[in-house]
């Protein structure tokens, strides 16, 4: 018997484990909100984890609290409660809704049910708490969508309508009645197939109303798609409608209920089809019977898709075969490139175009394509209009050529009447060199060249005194017999490196074309102008280059020789014819601009005065000829020895004056002596015999401070010169 009152114990208290295990997975679900409350004192005894989710506190702060500290229902009220149902301990209450506070401060309606819990002596209430926010917000968004859809259905363009399995009109929108020109309520009247309205086919053809896309779909639950639909009015115009009907079935039998049509107006397209249809038909016989060149192209592929008779004829092909061939059979940019330029077109971002386009025979043409974009039976397309420019173009680019050739010929005339305007105004032959070399820079672009011109003191030389390009190979010295030009006296040219009759005045060997222009006026040579390249050029470009290196050589000769003349008449119009020496006027010009430098510079400048002793005997005794011959020979004798800063000058008769810069009076009079000393080493030969020896006196004066003139200066070497010949002839005195 104890043995089964144990049994019996052990089972209780498996079954109250197991109970207990029961309630608390239940109270612990993650679905639901539970809360145990004291009804006595209204504490919260315990609440799971989706309490402590809701309300945003922890378990442990939620055991602190009371049942009003969250709730918005006052604190009385649900003391009363809690005091019913503790006196009523079989009740069961559930409160539909309340408000609750979360722990940051959002009320949130939830739905309350409360159950008793009985323990020893103990009664608690247990409560389930369900949010109802989203529930309230779905039915909220429920309400909106309709409402959205009933607008919706409204704001359509397109006439909506319902009808049952009868045919009979169940809903539709404001669009529907519009289109079809009735008031609502008329619209509202009307079956299916009512069969006030005589409907056609898009082809003209009767519509039977067992045809008719919602009929259709009733009866085979099928949906129907684009159906065109032409409605007769009495007046006999006609409303196209574009038409849709699918099935509305029963959400369980999936039996078909009822039909939604929709339709919109496409009155206003079919009737603009029947224009581009008309437009379209006046297009290809514009384009069939046209004279001028037409294709049309796809851009994407590149295939001909058309092409008239005028494209047959021009390019050589039948119509037949530009149809099976590619715009890249004719045009010879490469498929890359040429479909670029479609795109181009195509996106009208460019209209007009040149290509080259090669015939069937090979010729390849220039032409002008004008093409645009073209819509044709739902295929865009290039319309391009082919316009044959090859001969425009050869007379364009001979008109380049000749304007090309009139600017380079007008630059060529302006550089040269700037030469000439430059040489002009040269007044030294230096000047002249450094014009040419500019200007040649400029006429004779892209060639090689050089001036040389005859060396004053060895007749037979030519020296380089300009040159331009980068490689013109003339040497800085050469002989008149190393050039033809110069031998010949014209111009010589060398077309090839295979001429025979090469020049010898160059620095490697000889270019492959070149031109020497002898300078020669009036017989006398004054020197070469020299051209090169190393390209072969034709013989239209020789003979250009050689008229302008020619033209360019008298410009230049000419310069230089009116430049020699007038050097020549300065010359003796500052020199003494008799002895070559400066005369008496350059000496009064030049004196007293050598002593300003002397004197700011702080040297030293001599001045000597020279007589010939018995000068007069040399005249007397042999005749003027021999006093001329005597003065040539000291002249002669003063050139060759002073140096190119000093100045010797035939003052007047038999008297000359020597001028030596920066000489001090040491110096001056070492110089004297020798030069005394040279005079009487002096042979002179006259009339078969040799005349007496030539002495001569000498006064020099030198000085170094400011404020002495040439004047002065001058006297005070006369003086001396007076105390040489008193003193006995034949000596150097000083002055002071």
């Amino acid at each position: 018997m104890d043995h089964e009152d144990a049994t019996e114990r052990r089972a209780t208290r498996q079954a109250l484990e197991d109970a207990a295990g029961l309630y608390r997975a239940i109270f612990e679900s993650r679905h639901l909100i539970k809360i145990l409350i004291d009804p006595n004192s209204g504490r919260i005894l315990d609440a799971n984890q989706a309490a402590a989710e809701f309300y945003g506190q922890s378990r442990a702060m939620l055991r602190q609290q009371y049942a009003w500290d969250f709730s918005v229902t006052p604190r009385d009220v649900l003391q009363k409660l809690f005091a019913t149902i503790s006196t009523e301990p079989t009740a069961l209450i559930t409160t539909k809704t309340a408000w609750h506070r979360r722990a940051n401060g959002e009320l949130c309606e939830v739905e309350i049910h409360i159950d008793q819990l009985i323990r020893t002596h103990q009664h608690l209430l247990l409560a389930t708490v369900l949010d109802l926010t989203d529930r309230k917000a779905a039915e909220t968004a429920l309400r909106d969508s309709e409402e959205r859809h009933r607008s919706a259905l409204a704001a359509l363009a397109e006439g909506v309508a319902v009808y049952n399995c009868e045919g009979t009109l169940i809903t539709s929108n404001p669009a529907a009645a519009r289109i079809l020109g009735l008031f609502p309520t008329e619209y509202q009247e009307r079956a299916i197939d009512d069969g006030q309205w005589r409907i056609i086919r898009a082809d003209g053809s009767a519509f039977r109303s067992t045809e008719w896309p919602s009929v259709v779909t009733l009866r085979t639950g099928i949906v129907q798609r684009d159906i065109e639909m032409g409605i007769v009015k009495p007046d006999h115009s006609i409303t196209w409608l574009l038409v849709n009907s699918e099935p509305i079935r029963n959400m369980e039998s999936g039996a078909v209920q009822a039909v939604a049509v929709s339709f919109a107006d496409i009155t206003e397209r079919k009737r603009n089809e029947a224009a581009l249809a008309h437009s379209e038909a006046r297009f290809r016989i514009l384009f069939t019977k046209s004279k001028v060149i037409k294709l049309l192209i796809d851009p994407l592929s590149g295939e001909i898709v058309d092409a008239n008779n005028a494209a047959s004829d021009y390019y050589g092909y039948s119509i037949a075969q530009l149809h099976r061939m590619k715009i890249y059979d004719i045009n010879i940019l490469s498929p890359e490139q040429l479909a670029r330029e479609m795109l181009l077109a195509q996106q009208e971002q460019r209209s007009v175009f040149h290509f080259q386009h090669r015939l069937a025979n090979g010729e390849v043409r220039e032409v002008e394509v004008h093409s645009s974009p073209l819509h044709l039976e739902d295929r865009l397309l290039l319309h391009s209009v082919i316009h044959d420019i090859t001969d425009r173009r050869r007379a364009e680019a001979a008109l380049q050529l000749s304007l090309e050739e009139i600017q380079r010929h007008d630059a060529q005339m302006m550089a040269l009447n700037r030469l000439n305007e430059w040489l002009m105004s040269c007044e030294k032959r230096s000047e002249a060199y450094a014009v040419v070399e500019r200007s040649a820079r400029q006429l004779f672009a892209g060639y090689n060249g050089g001036l040389a011109i005859r060396d004053d003191h060895q007749p037979t030389q030519l020296n380089c005194v300009a040159t331009w390009g980068e490689n013109h190979g003339l040497p800085s010295q050469f002989l008149f017999d190393d050039c033809w030009a110069v031998r010949r006296g014209e111009c010589h040219a060398v077309i090839d490196d295979s001429s025979v009759t090469q020049c010898h005045h160059f620095t490697h060997s000889p270019p492959r074309s070149y031109f020497c222009a002898s300078l020669s006026v009036r017989g006398e040579t004054l020197g070469l102008l020299h051209l090169n390249t190393m390209e072969t050029l034709t013989t239209a470009q020789c003979r250009e280059l050689q008229t302008l290196l020619m033209t360019v050589s008298e410009a230049i000769k000419l310069s230089l020789a009116n430049i020699q003349l007038q050097e020549r008449l300065r010359e003796q119009a500052m020199r003494d014819r008799l002895t070559g020496l400066f005369n008496r006027r350059y000496l009064d010009e030049t004196l007293p601009r050598e002593l300003n430098r002397c004197q700011r510079r702080g040297e030293s400048l001599a001045v000597a005065m020279l007589d010939v002793d018995h000068f007069k005997r040399f005249n007397d005794s042999y005749g003027h000829d021999a006093g001329d011959a005597v003065l040539q020979a000291i002249g002669q004798l003063l050139r060759d020895t002073v140096r190119a800063s000093d100045l010797a000058c035939r003052y007047g008769g038999e008297e000359l004056t020597l001028v030596l810069p920066n000489t001090d009076l040491k110096n001056a009079q070492k110089c004297l002596e020798k030069l005394r000393s040279a005079i009487m080493q002096l042979r002179v030969l006259h009339q078969g015999g040799e005349l007496p020896a030539i002495t001569v006196s000498i006064g020099v004066a030198v000085t170094n401070e400011l404020g002495v003139s040439a004047t002065a200066l001058l006297k005070q070497a006369d003086a001396a010169l007076y105390r040489a010949k008193e003193g006995g002839r034949n000596r150097v005195v000083a002055a002071g």
